[in-house]
């Protein structure tokens, strides 16, 4: 059962929480910041996914490696993925931490209401504190590059742990970066027009930031949930390797 939010979030009214950074599609949500019970809930249910013990769905195999070698900084290995199908994550927390946020979302950027809602998957990822992700877009297996850009559901992404900087490019490749600090509980929505803008984990913060409270269980760093359509990997990281760069405008 999900723990109802505490006495700071329940002054506020959900709009409080949520700050449109592109009205052309992309929300910066803050709801559960100060939910620390609720936080453990999903960080516990993630962990457990990643290390094979929920039913049903197989763990992360590098997360193994990544423990073993969290501690040396010659490693190389620094985050894994794991794709779960969405009717998989358990309904409870899709509806707490997707459907309700993507509403707020909604409701304050009004053009997200114009697209179509389509979840297939959840993306888990886990970061250590030496963790990046590159320039990207988050692309869907099997489709063309001129269908890639055609594709408008919504993605929300969850951010759990340690604090990092999440940097993005509204306008495509060639446009200057912007950057938002995600504290553990914020989420981010972007679709429609934003769906396949460039966006990168520059930097996870030390474990000074994160939550009082908050235990990681033994996964130092951050974890990330991603709720969307679907997911792409093989050439996911620069437009040097990804779409022809003809293409890379929005």
């Amino acid at each position: 059962m999900l723990t109802e939010n505490n006495s700071n979030n329940n002054s506020k009214d959900d709009d409080d929480y949520a700050n449109v950074l592109l009205e052309t599609g992309f929300v910066h949500i803050t709801k559960y910041r100060n939910n620390i019970a609720l936080q453990q809930e999903i960080v516990d249910y993630c962990v457990n996914i990643l290390q094979g013990k929920e039913e049903s769905i197989n763990g992360a195999h590098e997360l193994s490696s990544i423990l073993q070698n969290k501690n040396n900084n010659d490693s190389n290995l620094t985050k894994c993925f794991l794709d779960v199908p969405f009717e998989l994550f358990k309904n409870n927390f899709t509806e707490q931490f997707c459907y309700n946020p993507l509403q707020i979302a909604k409701k304050q950027c009004p053009i997200l209401n114009n697209y179509e809602d389509k979840f297939k998957v959840t993306q888990l990822t886990y970061y250590t504190k030496k963790g990046k992700l590159g320039w990207h877009r988050d692309r869907i297996q099997g489709l063309t590059d001129e269908e890639q850009l055609l594709i408008t559901s919504p993605v929300v992404s969850v951010s759990l742990g340690n604090e990092c900087v999440f940097s993005y490019k509204p306008n495509g490749w060639k446009d200057k970066e912007i950057s938002v600090h995600l504290k553990s509980g914020d989420i981010v929505v972007f679709s429609g027009p934003q769906r396949m803008m460039w966006h990168a984990v520059k930097k996870i913060y030390g474990d000074e930031t994160k939550p009082n409270g908050l235990n990681m269980r033994g996964l130092d760093g951050r974890i990330n949930i991603t709720f969307r359509e679907g997911t792409y990997y093989p050439e996911n990281s620069s437009p040097s390797s990804s779409i022809n760069n003809n293409s890379n405008t929005q």
